[in-house]
């Protein structure tokens, strides 16, 4: 999930649109009723091509020490 209740629709959808566009993930957006109206948040395909490409694109940001709490590198 990537929080973006504060982002307008458009950004939204640009944001999807983007992730495709540029880094090759599959997205979508997922309503979320918050008290200030219906939000928007991405969730990203848990399809295991997205997630291993999406690991591929992290790993190189994360600390090592923090590999194992993941339980995915």
């Amino acid at each position: 999930m990537i929080c973006t209740e504060n982002f307008t629709p458009e950004e939204v959808e640009r944001l999807i649109f983007l992730l495709d566009k540029d880094l090759g993930l599959i997205a979508t957006k997922q309503k979320r009723k918050t008290s200030f109206g219906n939000r928007f948040r991405i969730r990203l395909s848990g399809k295991q091509e997205n997630l291993s490409l999406l690991r591929k694109l992290v790993q190189p940001y994360m600390h090592p020490l923090m590999h194992y709490k993941r339980g995915i590198f």
